[in-house]
């Protein structure tokens, strides 16, 4: 895999790369390891304190270019039991994905060498590497072995079952270079690549991250990103602009650490190159003879099928793809020579594509929704079934996740002594804090504890920690077991959902009747999602699904003990508060947390949970949202007319308080120099006929342009119609059509 050396060395001397060494391996170790070479003038280890990555990596400059050859030789020798690999630091060897597979699912006991095992019968294996304990690369030296590879059967290894994929983008072999990042800066960075310079964004501790695959756990991108720092928040949502991938809003403790990230690309991801965009800067050229546009960007594309196919007219530097709007992609090449190559394209991984050269009025140019290609290409009919079974899996998710609304009510006693609090229901009562501290070690630091007791047996606990993100990945502890008690647990800033579709009271229980006798007894019928124990006397019971509320209904016994199940229902008000058939008053005796809503327990409120956003198509659905969300409702029917974007040159990654997407339901955009953000305010989630209504450029339609009527985006003026056809369609129009048409009929 090693590309020949430069002949003179290089720039960088007579360097060697010796990759996948023993984290417990000395320098003398390996000086012996390299006896033969006797010329070692310069040695230095990367990575050696770094917990992500299970080896680390050492940089050996030699006198001379015999020593240096000699040291290529034993590229592929053990070395303490594992294969290592010597190459040029000047190399260009890469996993492609022509030659290359992905393995997942893998655990620190499992090696680079039980993987090279595992492959070694599929053809001749050039390259292992494990950049993280839970995934890992194998090269082959013929593409046959690749697709060999994807199919195999066998995918049990040392007892886990892997998952093999394709790698989507060339994947650097060297995991890092001498010379350290390409940029010494945040101006350097933007006078090299074309882009705005801002001195607010050298303080900026906020990064979008974009071109996560969907499939991707969240604790795995976690884990990535919290080896350059500490994190204090994280935010991931569907992507707008591509639907096989997720967009993820990191903020750093320090300044400098998001620097160090937003400097550091590229950031290769299993398989994938993530992209980080700095949210103070946006690309900055009125024109240039090095990038170009691809108008109205496809949603089934990826950024690393753009990538991929750039890059063979030219060598790419910077992809800028942020623009929920007009979704436009720039790409920037190296040279002005592939510009001419890139124009040429027709389609990009089956998909039609419109490439033109990038200049601010060819971006602000309105442009008519590209025609699908038809018949569908294979590649695009895998990912949608790809789509369908991540929506699947998603659902099912989905179905047991805890469902909680803002609680406009939270107000925290004190900030010096409590933040990032999680209100925990069901626990051991008389819990002390230092066994919260145990309990949560794994997620986070507990800094302090507040504790509200009603009677002997039920209470809250509102935990602190000392990051956001610690309090969200503890609220992924809910319905976990602490002393024998499942736990049901939140964010104390938000308030727990009571869906009388879903939930059911419990009444006439007993001291002697657990928590688990609920449990089990309601299990009978059907998937429990939690159950609350609001007294001694009485309980929630909250099903996964409205098809077993029936059943819940006529449960007489619980264990020994005769209930009387009720429904809840939503009562009038400010907040539809749950009050379950007047059967249920709120708590009197006894200290209660601080008020927090109108409904009849600490932190419960009878408002819709978020709605279900899954995509399954480029058609979107309606859907029933919250009572804070009836704006979308009223927009999707057309009785308001959404807020107008406003026009400005390439979009710049901004953040709103719900996430980093955009959309028409969230306030209107910046307008001016910089454009409009992507981040915004009540933005959606995903696209498709379980999300939100599509804006104008929103994806293609199978054969036209965007769908009308109240399941389709209303157009604004100024839409693909030109002066020859129907004018620009209109919001309001009456029945499941177009709103009334303007400017010229239809001749």
């Amino acid at each position: 895999m090693a590309a020949p050396p430069p002949a003179d060395g290089g720039s960088t001397g007579f360097y060697v790369y010796v990759g996948n060494v023993p984290k417990t391996a000395s320098e003398d170790q390996l000086r012996r390891f390299f006896g033969e070479c006797r010329g070692i003038v310069a040695f230095s280890f990367r990575l050696e304190d770094c917990t992500y990555c299970p080896t680390k990596i050492a940089f050996i400059k030699f006198a001379n270019r015999d020593d240096q050859e000699r040291a290529y030789g034993l590229n592929q020798q053990f070395f303490q039991g594992k294969r290592v690999f010597v190459a040029s630091v000047d190399s260009e060897a890469n996993f492609t994905p022509k030659f290359s597979v992905m393995v997942k699912n893998l655990n620190e006991y499992i090696t680079e060498e039980d993987i090279y095992e595992h492959f070694k019968h599929i053809g001749t294996i050039e390259c292992v590497q494990k950049p993280a304990n839970n995934y890992g690369y194998v090269s082959f030296d013929r593409c046959e072995s690749t697709q060999r590879a994807l199919i195999l059967k066998n995918r049990n290894l040392k007892g886990v079952d892997i998952e093999i994929q394709q790698v989507r983008r060339n994947i650097c072999i060297l995991l890092e270079k001498p010379t350290g990042p390409q940029f010494g800066s945040i101006r350097e960075k933007c006078e090299e690549l074309g882009l705005r310079y801002e001195p607010e964004s050298e303080s900026e501790t906020k990064l979008l991250v974009t071109n996560i695959p969907r499939q991707v756990q969240e604790a795995d991108i976690l884990e990535y990103f919290g080896r350059f720092g500490k994190i204090v928040d994280w935010q991931m949502q569907k992507s707008v602009i591509s639907v096989l991938t997720n967009s993820a809003c990191v903020t750093y403790s320090d300044a400098k650490t998001a620097r160090r990230v937003f400097l550091g690309e590229p950031h290769f991801f299993q398989g994938v190159c993530l992209d980080v965009y700095n949210p103070r800067i946006t690309y900055g050229e009125l024109q240039s003879t090095t990038a170009v546009l691809l108008k109205r960007t496809n949603v089934f594309l990826t950024n690393d099928e753009i990538y991929q196919a750039m890059n063979e007219c030219g060598r790419v530097s910077y992809i800028h793809r942020v623009d929920s709007t007009r979704f436009c992609t720039i790409v920037r090449f190296r040279f002005a020579i592939a510009v001419s190559q890139a124009m040429r394209l027709k389609q990009i991984a089956g998909e039609n594509v419109s490439v033109v050269r990038y200049t601010e009025p060819n971006y602000l140019t309105d442009t008519a929704p590209i025609p699908e290609a038809f018949p569908k290409s294979g590649v695009r009919m895998q990912k949608e079934e790809v789509l369908r079974r991540l929506i699947e899996q998603e659902e099912r998710v989905e179905l047991s996740r805890l469902q909680t609304v803002p609680n406009e009510a939270y107000a925290n006693p004190d900030g010096k002594f409590y933040r990032n609090e999680v209100q925990i229901m069901n626990y051991p009562i008389g819990t002390t804090l230092g066994q919260f501290r145990d309990y949560f070690r794994k997620h986070g630091t507990v800094i302090n504890l507040r504790e509200f007791i009603q009677g002997d047996c039920i209470g809250v606990a509102i935990v602190s920690f000392d990051t956001r993100l610690e309090a969200r990945r503890a609220c992924s502890m809910n319905q976990n077991f602490m002393n024998g008690k499942r736990l049901l647990l939140h964010m104390a800033d938000e308030k727990l959902f009571l869906d009388p579709e879903l939930c059911v009271g419990v009444m006439g229980l007993t001291t002697a009747t657990t928590d688990e006798h609920i449990y089990d007894r309601f299990s009978e019928i059907g998937a429990v999602k939690f159950v609350l124990r609001e007294t001694s006397g009485r309980a929630v019971v909250c099903m996964e699904h409205r098809r077993w509320l029936d059943a819940a209904m006529r449960i007489i016994l619980v264990g020994k003990c005769r209930v009387q199940v009720s429904r809840l229902f939503v009562g009038p008000g400010p907040g539809n508060p749950n009050v379950p058939n007047n059967q249920f008053p709120p708590r009197q005796n006894g200290p209660q947390p601080p008020p927090q809503g109108n409904g009849w327990m600490p932190g419960s409120q009878g408002v819709m949970p978020r709605p279900n956003m899954m995509p399954r198509g480029p058609a979107p659905r309606q859907v029933v949202p919250s009572r804070p969300n009836l704006r979308q409702v009223e927009i999707m029917h057309g009785n308001v007319r959404p807020p107008l974007l406003g026009q400005g040159p390439p979009m710049r990654p901004q953040f709103g308080n719900n996430g980093p997407m955009m959309g028409p339901n969230g306030p209107p955009m910046m307008q001016g120099p910089m454009g409009p953000g992507p981040m915004m305010q009540g933005g959606p989630r995903m696209m498709g006929p379980n999300g939100p209504p599509m804006m104008q450029g929103g994806p293609m339609c199978p054969n036209g342009p965007p769908m009308m009527g109240p399941n389709g985006p209303p157009m604004r003026q100024g839409g693909p119609m030109r002066p020859n056809g129907p004018g620009p369609m209109m919001q309001g129009g009456p029945g499941p059509g177009p709103g009334p048409m303007m400017q010229g009929g239809p001749g």
